[in-house]
């Protein structure tokens, strides 16, 4: 088992990435004009990544059969992302 781990030394995250999932914890694309190509959100604050989402309540879930599939938003997952690239641990919300 490898074990990474990362020594943040007062290094605050420059930005904050959001993707949403479903009732059962799958993936869903945002495709709405503040998402990147990914379908995920990318602001400077928590709060600013949540605002962009009030009123959405649909993502796009792409099926193994190629189709894709509007599904309901249950769970919220918000990652720090800092300077040198790095994800930080993610942060669930229940929408």
């Amino acid at each position: 088992m490898i074990t990474a781990v990362r020594i943040i030394s007062g290094d605050s995250p420059v930005h904050y990435n959001a993707d949403t999932r479903n009732r059962l914890g799958d993936e869903l694309r945002l495709d709405v004009a503040a998402a990147d190509e990914h379908g995920r959100i990318r602001e400077e604050t928590v709060e600013d990544v949540t605002r962009r989402l009030a009123g959405v309540t649909k993502g796009v879930r792409r099926l193994r059969t190629g189709d894709e599939r509007r599904e309901t938003i249950a769970f919220l997952k918000v990652h720090p992302v800092f300077t040198d690239g790095w994800i930080g641990q993610p942060q669930f919300a229940h929408l």
